[in-house]
């Protein structure tokens, strides 16, 4: 029997160069304070709009470059298109209004290699509104979970409204899966600005920011931004290390891996009184195809 050769990904029809830094905060037990620079990509897929070229200077679109995307690294990971995961995902919960254009924020392969901790897909309605947003969370066990947050009534999402949804989901081995993110999107005045904080007995336990200035993405930029951090993903996974290691060091409470649970896809949305928060199925495929940080 012939497998099924892989769902290649549509062409981007948008790309933007993110660079900025990511800060984070541990409060209580183990106080740590750390921030380090690092650039990102957005891509954007658009039905109406003009396909961009397979290479854009170091840049390869689905296939091997200095810098590369890979539409295997972000959806179901098996293969499959993740841009007709996303919307299928999107119509499963009723949020067709935003399949009109799709967004993803995350880090390149750079050399080869590469390592998101999270993601974000963001879709928009054909009067350029945010409905829905799916933050792909990774753990260096090799794992993968996706937050889908939208408001239960499926209007519009207002620029850094606060969003929250229950931790289903296993990250750092000195927090266990109990509490809840908040998250918070601001994108005016020329920067990107996400905020995820993790509460837990009703305190706040951890503050992340990703604070990210976004350009055209020319291939000058991308160049220099390659000659800047050209061991990009080595420096996320030895940051994250070399911070277990300092909390380690310090005492602090260590969680081992526990058994992941089977959903993959978790919901939340505004919080209020009418908060969304639960947990889903995620789809074995979609439907479509089956017819260096610096501390402080």
């Amino acid at each position: 029997m012939t497998a099924k050769p892989p769902c290649l990904p549509p062409r981007p029809t948008g790309l933007r160069l993110l660079r900025g830094e990511v800060s984070h905060q541990r409060l209580g037990e183990g106080f740590r304070r750390f921030s380090y620079p690092m650039f990102q990509i957005e891509l954007a897929w658009q039905d109406d709009q003009a396909l961009l070229p397979t290479r854009i200077g170091p840049l390869a679109l689905g296939a091997a470059g200095w810098m590369s995307w890979q539409g295997r690294d972000h959806g179901l990971r098996d293969g499959s298109c993740p841009v007709l995961w996303c919307r299928e995902v999107l119509a499963q919960h009723g949020l067709q209004a935003y399949q009109h254009r799709v967004t993803l924020q995350c880090m390149p392969r750079v050399l080869g290699m590469g390592f998101n901790p999270v993601s974000f897909w963001r879709a928009y309605d054909e009067h350029g509104r945010l409905g829905a947003i799916l933050a792909e969370v990774h753990n260096t066990f090799g794992e993968q979970h996706t937050y889908l947050l939208h408001a239960p009534d499926h209007r519009p999402l207002r620029d850094g409204e606060p969003l929250q949804a229950t931790k289903c989901f296993h990250v750092s081995p000195f927090f266990d899966r109990q509490g809840h993110y908040r998250f918070e999107f601001h994108d005016e005045g020329g920067q990107q600005l996400v905020r995820i904080d993790l509460h837990r007995e009703g305190q706040a336990a951890l503050r992340t920011a990703l604070t990210m200035t976004p350009s055209d993405g020319l291939a000058p930029q991308l160049w220099q931004a390659l000659r800047q951090q050209p061991w990009l993903c080595l420096q996320v996974l030895g940051g994250i290390h070399w911070q277990a290691l300092k909390l380690w060091r310090r005492g602090v409470r260590f969680f081992r891996l526990p058994l992941q649970r089977p959903e993959r896809l978790s919901t939340g949305g505004p919080i209020g009184p009418r908060r969304l928060s639960s947990v889903d199925e995620i789809p074995r495929r979609p439907a479509s195809e089956q017819a260096t940080p610096r501390g402080a």
